[in-house]
C-alpha cells in the first residue's frame, strides 16, 4: 500500500491536473484505500523548482512518442499552429512521464521497502 501510495502521489504530481492535484490525491487515496499522507507527500514533486524540469521532460517524451519535432523556444511564444501541437506534446508527454514516474518510483520504494522489513 505505501508503494502504492507512492506511485500514485507522483503520477498526479506530474500529470498536468492544475488545481486539483492535492484534493484528487486526497480522494483517490481516500477511494483506493493507501496511505494518504504519502501520497499527498509524493504528489508535491511538482515543487516550483521542478516545474521547468517536470515541463521540458513532458515535451521530450511527447515528441517522441507522437514522433515529431516542435519548435519549443521561449522568447517566441505565439498562439498558432505550432503552440497546438507543443500543447499537445506536453499533455501526452506529460501522462506518459507520469506514468514512467509513478512505475520507477513505486517500485524503488517497493524495493526499499521489502529490504528494510527485512531488516528489522
Amino acid at each position: 500500500k505505501k508503494s502504492l501510495s507512492v506511485a500514485l502521489g507522483v503520477f498526479i504530481g506530474i500529470a498536468p491536473f492544475w488545481g486539483v492535484q492535492t484534493v484528487l490525491v486526497l480522494f483517490l487515496a481516500l477511494i483506493l484505500k493507501l496511505n494518504k499522507a504519502i501520497a499527498f507527500a509524493f504528489s508535491n514533486i511538482s515543487i516550483p523548482p521542478m516545474i521547468p524540469v517536470i515541463i521540458y521532460g513532458s515535451i521530450k517524451v511527447g515528441e517522441f512518442i507522437l514522433n515529431s519535432k516542435s519548435s519549443f523556444n521561449l522568447s517566441n511564444i505565439k498562439f498558432n499552429k505550432d503552440t497546438l501541437i507543443l500543447l499537445k506534446e506536453y499533455i501526452v508527454g506529460s501522462f506518459a512521464l507520469a506514468l514512467m514516474s509513478a512505475i520507477l518510483l513505486g517500485l524503488i520504494s517497493f524495493v526499499y521497502l521489502t529490504i528494510n522489513q527485512k531488516s528489522e
